[in-house]
């Protein structure tokens, strides 16, 4: 996990965050915005490069069965007309 001070970095340069908390001048000098790799995919929690894989495949396999899901479903709605 990095240091404190570039996670603050990061959470100063994450459009997602910033977007929630807002930033002050205060902030922004102690803690200039820089990327900080593993705040990503909206998650306001540094993850490593793993686990960032990770929660990208297992997203990939939750999306493929609700698209499944959702064929099923129009397909069983079109047939019970």
């Amino acid at each position: 996990m990095p240091p404190v001070a570039h996670r603050g970095n990061g959470w100063q340069g994450y459009r997602a965050l910033r977007t929630i908390s807002g930033t002050t001048a205060a902030l922004l000098q102690e803690f200039p915005p820089r990327p900080l790799e593993g705040l990503c995919d909206g998650r306001l929690a540094w993850r490593s490069p793993e686990t960032i894989a990770r929660d990208r495949h297992m997203q990939a396999l939750c999306d493929a069965a609700d698209a499944r899901a959702a064929g099923l479903l129009s397909s069983y709605a079109i047939n019970s007309l």
